[in-house]
């Protein structure tokens, strides 16, 4: 739930901010003066969040440095019938605002692990008179294994095998907190846990466009005993925030 009430609050964020981005857009008007947009599209990950400049390529003719454009009519989200993650679409967007991208961006949400299809999202490119149409094809980037086992007479150790093409962060969660550290494309690495039950999630991508490339669960790990009790990170390793906790809940 504190996942669902993050991503509610960054769309009614990104609502406001879209209200107030072209006060002065008028009716959709083919006139020499409005818009002329190119069509983008980006690939997101696996219950991803991307920010793409789609206005980038678009022109103004009254303009020409494009400081007039705004991005303007995104589709809505009805809020208030949401109550779990499962009623959001495949696909959530959303003017960034400047808070989760840069100014006049567009923020997209893969609410899903795949998508059967290509989502389009329609949306409008205004200047400070005209309206002109515009689309984002979303489609989902393909993401392999990452491979988590026991190490044989090694307590509350795990080897953990990255076999994307680029670094992951790994991160667990377990009884007694989290922890995780970076694992470079095709490499592997062994990591602490201090827990039985571990349930694991390996982050994939940067900044503007990251996602999950692989989650699971490891039974019956032995502990060390000298992690019986919690204990502090061990160099590299970090303490998993808890938004990251909540996700790992979500995704079961």
């Amino acid at each position: 739930m504190r996942a669902l009430a993050r991503i509610t609050t960054a769309l009614a964020t990104a609502s406001v901010a879209l209200t107030l981005a072209a006060p002065g857009a008028q009716a959709l008007d083919l006139a020499t003066d409005a818009p002329v947009v190119t069509n983008d599209s980006i690939e997101v990950y696996p219950f991803g969040m991307a920010v793409i400049d789609v206005l980038a390529n678009d022109v103004d003719p009254g303009d020409p440095d494009g400081s007039q454009l705004a991005l303007c009519r995104l589709p809505a989200v009805d809020l208030d019938s949401i109550s779990n993650p499962s009623d959001l679409p495949p696909v959530v967007a959303g003017d960034a605002a400047g808070f989760l991208g840069p100014e006049d961006s567009m923020m997209v949400l893969a609410m899903r692990g795949r998508l059967a299809q290509p989502v389009v999202v329609d949306y409008y490119v205004c200047n400070t008179t005209y309206l002109t149409p515009a689309t984002l094809t979303v489609t989902m980037r393909t993401t392999e294994p990452v491979t988590v086992h026991k190490v044989p007479g090694k307590p509350g150790r795990l080897r953990v095998t990255n076999h994307n093409d680029k670094q992951v962060r790994w991160m667990w969660f377990g009884r007694h907190g989290g922890g995780g550290g970076s694992v470079p494309a095709h490499a592997t690495r062994t990591m602490r846990v201090h827990t039985a039950t571990v349930r694991w999630m390996a982050m994939i991508g940067g900044a503007y466009n990251s996602g999950l490339a692989d989650r699971g669960v490891v039974r019956n790990v032995k502990i060390d005993p000298r992690d019986a009790k919690p204990a502090k990170p061990a160099k590299g390793e970090q303490r998993l925030p808890a938004s990251v906790r909540a996700l790992l809940q979500r995704l079961g």
